[in-house]
């Protein structure tokens, strides 16, 4: 599905938009495992589109700073996403750079938000964040 460089890339997008502070963020959450899973099944349609934007993050992050996007720090990462979300690309994109990081910003939201039964959300995380309260 992914090579390694757009896992990791991958990832650390996850945890910009979910950071971790008083609660664990998307990766502890199981936002990755979400959105694989979803990309294997109802969001296949996306799966080009998220391919192409992580390997053209990972070229902005090497063009920009000489580095992996998942090696750069919080602050430089914030940045360069907020550029891209600004369509300053100097990359080549296969995709609409602003709008492809929205929607993968909202399936990361889906995901930590989700139903734990649907494979994020891990241990309920974000609904005890929130104070939300089950009730079958």
């Amino acid at each position: 599905m992914f090579d390694a460089p757009q896992l990791a890339t991958l990832r650390a997008l996850i945890e910009r938009y979910i950071p971790a502070d008083d609660v664990p963020g998307g990766i502890a959450a199981g936002v990755d495992g979400y959105l694989i899973g979803f990309l294997q099944g109802d969001g296949v349609g996306f799966l080009t589109r998220y391919s192409q934007a992580l390997t053209a993050l990972e070229n902005e992050a090497q063009l920009r700073h000489g580095t992996a996007f998942a090696g750069l720090n919080g602050p430089d990462a914030d940045a360069l996403i907020s550029a891209l979300w600004q369509n300053d690309t100097r990359a080549v994109w296969l995709c609409d750079a602003p709008a492809t990081l929205a929607l993968i910003a909202e399936h990361c939201a889906e995901g930590f938000y989700s139903d734990p039964r649907h494979g994020a959300n891990a241990n309920a995380i974000s609904w005890t964040s929130i104070g939300f309260e089950e009730r079958r």
